[in-house]
């Protein structure tokens, strides 16, 4: 079952909504950090969506890809929608980044879809416990979040 959450980021933001500086790309937000040195994502392994340099949606390993929303007031993490457990930290359940990844899936100045892949138990990496969230951002701030959990059946998760 598909549920869409929205969220409003303009509370912590001013973008208008003729602004056509949406932009994504993929980065290293942490290059120096110790536990990314064993990591197998690569050296574009982050993912920023930017509004301009000082307003950024941004994915990143340090939080196994819990996104947070960044500008110059500081940064603020969307809520876990399925709670993650692993062999890190509360922030970064996914140490080595083993079982979570990102990607971009479009990237237009309309909107940007953003895949983000985890498993919330790695005790439990059956393809019936991932979780697959989407999320739409648009130039007016507003980000639609979609997630789908792993089902038996591919057509009862389609």
């Amino acid at each position: 079952m598909a549920v869409m959450v929205l969220i409003c980021l303009l509370s912590h933001m001013s973008v208008s909504a003729q602004s056509s500086d949406l932009y994504a790309y993929y980065t290293k937000v942490h290059p120096g950090q110790d536990s990314q040195q064993y990591s197998i994502t690569g050296k574009y392994a982050d993912v920023i969506v930017g509004f301009d340099e000082n307003r950024q949606f941004v994915f990143s390993r340090e939080s196994s890809y819990l996104s947070y929303w960044q500008t110059e007031n500081g940064k603020w993490y969307v809520d876990e929608i399925i709670p993650r457990s692993g062999d890190g930290t509360k922030l970064q359940p996914d140490k080595y980044n083993r079982y979570s990844y990102v990607r971009i899936i479009e990237n237009t100045p309309d909107k940007v879809v953003i895949h983000w892949r985890y498993f919330p138990d790695f005790m439990h990496v059956e393809m019936t416990n991932v979780v697959h969230e989407l999320f739409t951002i648009t130039p007016d701030g507003q980000v639609g979040r979609k997630f789908k959990k792993g089902t038996e059946k591919i057509g009862d998760w389609i």
